[in-house]
């Protein structure tokens, strides 16, 4: 079993919750940028998945992350995924934890922003 899908638009990296103390009390919170761009990776995984029965998937998982960038400015790759592979948990796997094989590639490629996922089956 494999699934191959394109989200586009500009990835956004996930880093930790970040805290404030709004109205007097601790809290923490994503930015706004960051949860538009895992709601597109969830409406485009749900997409390329319509009809198919066998998601989400529970076995071991080799991803492919190939992220397309609008320019150099700094991105890390581990904080690109994170907000990725989340996304996806519920609708393409049970939870993030079953990909035990992960390749990331990160281009600068200002015509074709965005990131293509490939998802595999994979044998331990």
């Amino acid at each position: 079993m494999s699934l191959q899908f394109f989200v586009d638009g500009t990835p956004r990296p996930k880093q930790s919750f970040r805290f404030t103390t709004r109205s007097g009390r601790p809290g923490g919170f994503q930015p706004v940028r960051v949860k538009e761009w895992q709601n597109l990776v969830r409406l485009r995984a749900s997409e390329a998945i319509a009809g198919r029965q066998e998601f989400p998937l529970v076995d071991g998982l080799k991803v492919m992350l190939e992220f397309n960038l609008p320019d150099k400015k700094r991105r890390d790759s581990d904080n690109l995924s994170k907000g990725t592979l989340d996304a996806l948990n519920g609708i393409v796997w049970e939870d993030d934890n079953q990909v035990t094989d992960l390749h990331i590639i990160k281009r600068v490629e200002p015509k074709n922003v965005g990131v293509l996922v490939t998802v595999e089956e994979h044998c331990q």
